[in-house]
């Protein structure tokens, strides 16, 4: 919570629609404010790949990395 209340990173749990179910994580990293980078990290469970999960989290990510003012963005 402190990076978080600090922008020092925004992390998120990804959730199976409609369902209590943890499918991975994700997040912005290695916030660089200054140059406008960041790095977007994310983790899946093997079951759920190959579902269009990850693509459409970091289409997501994406939108909040250009709320904050990123202009570029790496995928680690």
């Amino acid at each position: 919570l402190r990076d978080w209340d600090e922008a020092k990173q925004f992390d998120f749990t990804f959730y199976l629609a409609n369902s209590k179910e943890v499918i991975g994580s994700g997040g912005l990293h290695t916030l660089n404010w200054e140059t406008k980078t960041c790095e977007v990290g994310y983790w899946l469970g093997k079951k759920y790949e190959g579902h269009g999960y990850v693509t459409e989290a970091v289409r997501l990510l994406e939108k909040l990395a250009i709320r904050c003012g990123f202009h570029r963005m790496y995928l680690s």
